[in-house]
């Protein structure tokens, strides 16, 4: 499995990330616990080093995830989303980062997915929807700066729609010093 930096964060991710979309039984239905482990280790055996998860796919997915990147041997990047506060996707024009991403909320959902992952740190936290109209609104990068500040989240990002990919250059830009690609 070849690997390759994840943007300027220095981690070296497989090219190969697994989705964790569709496993964890008591979530959906023909899903199958033990064959979602197995297909779990299976990646990371072919070199899989990231699973991508997320506190929308249930509790059961997280613990599944979280209980075989605990016992893995080899260094697995986990991500995972903060869902909207509202339960409304995608973000439309017109809607309140304070209804969406709250500061109690976002603090909220990641201390959930640590406890689901059973995990002591997100690698790669993300808003689940997003709009560039939030940047300068409301108060979610300072909660992120403060999960930051408590090893809580390693990395931050948005999971982009496919319809809007450039719905979050601007939240890049704010969000570092060099201007995003």
């Amino acid at each position: 499995m070849r690997c390759r930096k994840l943007g300027n964060s220095g981690l070296e991710v497989s090219e190969l990330g697994y989705g964790a979309w569709g496993i964890g039984a008591a979530h959906w239905i023909g899903a199958d616990d033990d064959t979602s482990r197995a297909a779990l280790r299976a990646a990371i055996a072919a070199g899989v080093n990231f699973i991508d998860t997320g506190s929308a796919t249930a509790t059961a997915t997280a613990s599944l995830v979280g209980e075989v990147v605990r016992a893995a041997s080899e260094t697995i990047y986990v991500a995972t989303k903060i869902p909207p506060q509202n339960g409304k996707w995608p973000a439309e024009p017109g809607d309140s980062v304070a209804d969406m991403f709250s500061s109690a909320w976002i603090t909220e959902a990641t201390e959930t997915s640590l406890r689901n992952l059973g995990l002591d740190r997100i690698d790669v936290q993300q808003f689940h929807t997003w709009t560039d109209a939030w940047v300068q609104q409301g108060d979610w990068a300072d909660a992120i700066a403060a999960l930051k500040q408590a090893g809580k989240i390693r990395l931050f990002g948005v999971s982009i729609r496919n319809h809007d990919p450039a719905s979050v250059l601007a939240s890049c830009a704010a969000a570092s010093s060099t201007p995003c690609r």
